[in-house]
């Protein structure tokens, strides 16, 4: 019966080192994953602002485009009554 207590003492002890060895494996991956999101985060954010100062710019050219878009048509009109007078005169 000693020998068995002592035998089961002896294989507990051979486990205790992988499972130790597992167990700050897994802090370290844990640790790994925590800064590795924090870093994903921050890269998110960063995007999220730029993708907002994007969509700001596209605002401004949109309305830039209609100003241009009115003022072309514009020029278009006063060059065909120009021409249409211009062809009206002898």
């Amino acid at each position: 019966m000693e020998r068995f207590i002592d035998m089961a003492t002896k294989l507990a002890t051979i486990l205790i080192i992988p499972l130790v060895i597992w167990g700050v494996k897994l802090e370290v991956d844990l640790a790994v994953a925590k800064t590795e999101r924090a870093a994903i985060q921050s890269e998110v954010h960063r995007l999220e602002d730029q993708n907002q100062a994007v969509l700001s710019s596209v605002r401004e050219n949109t309305l830039a485009l209609r100003e241009l878009s009115t003022t072309m048509t514009y020029v278009k009109d006063r060059v065909d009554e120009i021409r249409a007078d211009m062809r009206a005169t002898p």
